[in-house]
């Protein structure tokens, strides 16, 4: 299952209903959008309260930042630097959140996304992406 709230505020009271025993986490954010970007952490806190993750879980819990419209590059705002840096500085248990950029529009590292993620986890129970656009 795939939950995409489009970074919309409306979805938030869905959250624990939908965020509950979650496999797996993909943060999208726009390259070319700052606002974005810094509500990043929000979600990624949001996410963790709300999905009830335990302590153990989130040792290997597969978290995975995706900064998309990479073909955009003369509107972006964004560093590839700065969302690695927000990966570090919100690491999980001491390990950085993987980062993948991506193009939907052009399919460019789309599927990378997806390959990253199975690598990360030994099953799957349900796939969750928020999209903040």
């Amino acid at each position: 299952m795939k939950v995409d709230t489009a970074g919309q505020e409306r979805f938030r009271a869905l959250g624990s209903a939908f965020w509950r025993d979650s496999n797996a986490c993909l943060l999208v954010f726009d390259v070319t959008s700052a606002h974005s970007f810094t509500n990043l952490t929000k979600w990624k806190i949001d996410f963790f309260e709300m999905a009830s993750i335990s302590a153990e879980g989130l040792v290997d819990f597969p978290f995975i930042l995706v900064g998309n419209k990479w073909d955009l590059a003369d509107r972006r705002v964004v560093s590839r630097e700065r969302a690695l840096e927000w990966c570090h500085e919100y690491n999980i248990n001491g390990k950085d959140i993987q980062y993948v950029e991506t193009s939907a529009k052009e399919d460019y590292n789309v599927d990378r996304v997806f390959q990253v993620r199975y690598l990360s986890i030994k099953s799957t129970n349900l796939i969750l992406i928020l999209s903040i656009l």
